[in-house]
């Protein structure tokens, strides 16, 4: 018996047909999918085509794989994808682990190999733990003592320190805006500071403003440069000069109490009147965090107006305001 002769597009059609039988899924409503897919149809009016009527049946073109197919038939295949978001500064795997073994308390006592500009070498270099004789210039405004005073040099804020008081009494504004260039407040407890002081007068006693016009007492401060005797009614002499004296035990005992604990590098001068002896503590201390020093006792301001006037001699009074 003769066999019927299926023509190679006859296959095609009926090898579309079936996969379209075996691939029909469930529509929305619940009932089964029976219409050919748009892909299906094409296929099919390009197999019924004349051109198509050769001996050799073409085979559908495949589609252009989408990145999807691409990475799921990298896993099928066997091979890893690759990371893309892995990145080049990513952890040592062994240091993970270290990291992962080690209880918080070991972590925070390993060091991090990281080091700030705070944790520079903060010591009082050797000739300031002296006594010192600081020259300074007459400056008649801020500016001029911006560019005048060594702020890294605690002598220097010490001296233009008791200059700033001085000019108090000459043109208060003025002077105030020097002292509180010069002068910051202690955080209590903390390692913060107030550059000017919380009251924004620079430690100064409001209750010393009447004798900066009196006679009487507003050349006290000038009592502490070098060369204002009673012989010349306490002016002092040129160049300007102050005289610090180290007051070493203070210097100690407040390193002792904040330098590790709170960041402070302190030290402390004196200064003497030659009026009647009274002397006057100056306490300068540079922050941690901080490249300059401050005056941060702000009472040694008022300190410079106390009484000296058991040693203005007739003399010397005569001769205050020649």
């Amino acid at each position: 018996m003769k066999k019927p002769y299926l023509t190679p597009i006859a296959c095609l059609l009926a090898l579309s047909m079936l996969l379209v039988g075996c691939t029909a899924q469930p529509s929305a409503e619940g009932g089964r999918a029976v219409s050919i897919p748009a892909a299906a149809e094409e296929k099919a009016a390009s197999a019924s085509a004349p051109a198509a009527e050769s001996s050799e049946a073409k085979l559908p073109e495949s589609e252009p794989l989408s990145a999807d197919s691409d990475s799921s038939s990298s896993i099928e295949s066997g091979a890893e994808p690759a990371d893309t978001n892995r990145s080049e500064t990513e952890t040592n795997p062994n240091e993970k682990k270290e990291e992962e073994t080690m209880s918080l308390l070991d972590q925070a006592m390993k060091g991090s190999g990281q080091q700030t500009a705070a944790g520079e070498a903060r010591v009082l270099k050797p000739e300031w733990l002296a006594d010192r004789r600081v020259e300074i210039q007459e400056v008649n405004s801020l500016e001029e003592l911006k560019a005048a005073c060594d702020v890294t040099d605690p002598g220097s804020v010490a001296a233009y320190w008791v200059y700033s008081v001085l000019c108090l009494t000459a043109d208060y504004d003025t002077g105030m805006e020097m002292m509180k260039y010069l002068f910051a407040d202690l955080e209590p407890y903390g390692r913060g500071f107030t550059e000017g002081g919380v009251s924004g007068k620079a430690g100064w006693d409001s209750y010393f403003n009447e004798r900066l016009k009196d006679d009487d007492y507003r050349w006290l401060p000038r009592a502490y440069f070098e060369g204002a005797v009673a012989e010349n009614g306490f002016h002092p002499g040129r160049p300007l000069a102050v005289k610090l004296y180290y007051n070493k035990p203070n210097t100690e005992a407040l390193n002792a109490q904040s330098q590790q604990q709170l960041g402070r590098l302190n030290i402390v001068y004196w200064v003497q009147s030659n009026a009647a002896g009274n002397r006057v503590n100056l306490e300068v201390t540079r922050f941690d965090g901080s490249d300059r020093y401050y005056v941060t006792k702000g009472s040694s301001s008022s300190a410079l107006f106390y009484d000296q006037r058991a040693g203005l001699t007739a003399e010397a009074r005569a001769k205050l305001w020649d």
